[in-house]
């Protein structure tokens, strides 16, 4: 009887990661919907999806087609590159320390990576690659 109810519920956990996994995909890709639309210029959902096949299929751009591919996509393909390397390395820290609670803080990289900040800014090396 205990066997029948694990196998449930290992056929159930089994499901629920690749139902979790695709939703979060949505989500994802939702928020880049939304977040490519929003700014100074609104641009409606319909429309970023529009110009965004635009794009894909190799179409002339115009209008809020440029605004989309030229600014907006680029920023927010970038947030979720930086925000997916930051859950990797948060990920390798755990995995390494075996500690779930390890954070930049435990080898001193926030403070590594602030002293590097303040260095470039005050040297204005943003400024000399231009």
């Amino acid at each position: 009887m205990e066997a029948a109810a694990s196998d449930r519920r290992g056929a159930a956990g089994a499901l629920a990661l690749p139902l979790k996994t695709a939703g979060l995909v949505l989500l994802l890709l939702s928020a880049v919907v939304l977040g490519t639309g929003l700014g100074s210029v609104n641009v409606p959902p319909g429309e970023v999806l529009g110009a965004l096949w635009r794009g894909v299929t190799g179409q002339e751009l115009a209008g809020n087609d440029v605004i989309v591919w030229q600014i907006r996509l680029p920023r927010v393909v970038m947030g979720v590159l930086v925000g997916a390397s930051l859950s990797v390395c948060g990920g390798a820290f755990q995995g390494v320390f075996r500690n779930p609670l390890a954070d930049p803080y435990l080898l001193g990289v926030a403070s590594g990576s602030a002293l590097g900040a303040t260095i470039a800014i005050v040297s204005g090396w943003p400024r000399t690659l231009i």
